[in-house]
């Protein structure tokens, strides 16, 4: 073990975003999970949140589903960076 680890589970709760109601209803579990990771303002809220825990705590690891995802708010946090199996070691 490097480091001690937290681990901390972040719930929105998206049936009250108007969006959320608004969007067509999903047919496919991935068609919410992409709803999830477009909507500018849960995404910057996520962002938010796992700026303050950097700044509190230090590094974050964060696991996202798809390499999209991570890459989305890799664009919302400074100095974020995005890694998945098609990067190359030395990134």
């Amino acid at each position: 073990m490097l480091a001690s680890a937290e681990v901390i589970q972040l719930v929105f709760k998206d049936s009250k975003n108007p969006r959320y109601q608004m969007a067509s209803s999903f047919d496919e579990w991935s068609e919410q999970l992409d709803w999830a990771f477009s909507d500018p303002d849960r995404l910057n809220a996520m962002a938010a949140i796992i700026k303050d825990v950097a700044a509190e705590e230090g590094n974050v690891l964060l696991l996202v589903p798809f390499r999209k995802h991570g890459k989305a708010l890799e664009e919302r946090i400074e100095g974020a960076i995005s890694l998945d199996g098609k990067d190359k070691p030395t990134k």
